[in-house]
């Protein structure tokens, strides 16, 4: 089974694990309504089943809900493509607005 890292941490936090703030979007103005909910910094994130989103330029920190409409709009209908794709890419149907956090450490699990 394959789920979206938003998908990911909804499950996350109903185990009571602490995930960051934020909300999936389908269209600009959805973006745009999060990153206000969030202050205005946030982290843009294209929902894709494939690594690498940050090095494809799958993954942008926004400084206002401007951006992140902007971030958005740049990301959904679009095909990412990463080291993880076919040269075709992926469709970006879906970007994870988060609040953005510091850390100290970054870890992954496969299950």
């Amino acid at each position: 089974m394959k789920v979206h890292e938003y998908q990911a941490k909804e499950i996350l936090a109903r185990h009571g694990v602490p995930v960051p703030r934020g909300g999936v979007a389908s269209t600009p103005q959805e973006a745009a309504r999060i990153a206000r909910e969030l202050g205005g910094r946030a982290v843009v994130k294209a929902q894709v089943h494939a690594g690498g989103r940050g090095k494809a330029g799958g993954i942008k920190v926004v400084s206002s809900e401007r951006e992140a409409e902007q971030a958005a709009a740049s990301l959904l209908g679009t095909n990412l493509v990463t080291a993880q794709t076919a040269p075709e890419g992926v469709p970006v149907r879906w970007v994870l607005v988060e609040e953005i956090v510091g850390a100290a450490q970054e870890l992954y699990l496969g299950m």
